[in-house]
């Protein structure tokens, strides 16, 4: 892509050759995904402890029948409290959680090496290209290379 370069003053002065990063197509799906994917580099993994709500001492007289009961694991102990209550089940109070959130789950996201170019190379094309401050603004103003003469001390 050949592109005109100004002098300060205005003037036209030659044509440059921009590199191929300057041709990348606009993939606004790639910055998305890779958004979402950079974004799950955050995520904190959630789980249980593995015994939580079991840690009780708690049997069901296996198997249970014919004593006019349920089959639900009671509490040992005597002298009140919780003796004699259902426990270390999914569907008592101070129970284990029926389905937890697991530990070992994968919440980290990642991009192929090749997607992950072409997002680079689309986002540095948005970041200087003209295309889409065409589409945004109505009346643009589009950016040019000039040549400066200007010395830096």
């Amino acid at each position: 892509m050949k592109v005109q370069t100004f002098t300060t003053t205005g003037t036209k002065e030659n044509e440059i050759e921009l590199p191929l990063v300057f041709s990348t197509p606009y993939r606004k799906d790639l910055i998305s995904k890779s958004f979402t994917n950079l974004n799950s580099h955050k995520f904190q993994p959630q789980g249980r402890h593995p015994t939580a709500g079991m840690d009780v001492v708690a049997s069901s007289n296996d198997p249970p029948t014919g004593r006019g009961v349920s089959r639900i694991a009671k509490m040992h102990g005597g002298g009140g409290g919780r003796q004699g209550q259902a426990g270390g089940v999914a569907s008592v109070r101070g129970g284990r959680q029926a389905h937890p959130p697991n530990v070992k789950k994968v919440i980290y996201k990642k991009l192929n090496k090749k997607e992950y170019t072409l997002f680079e190379d689309s986002n540095f094309n948005i970041d200087l290209g003209a295309r889409v401050v065409l589409k945004v603004f109505q009346n643009p103003v589009k950016p040019f290379p000039i040549k400066s003469s200007l010395t830096c001390r």
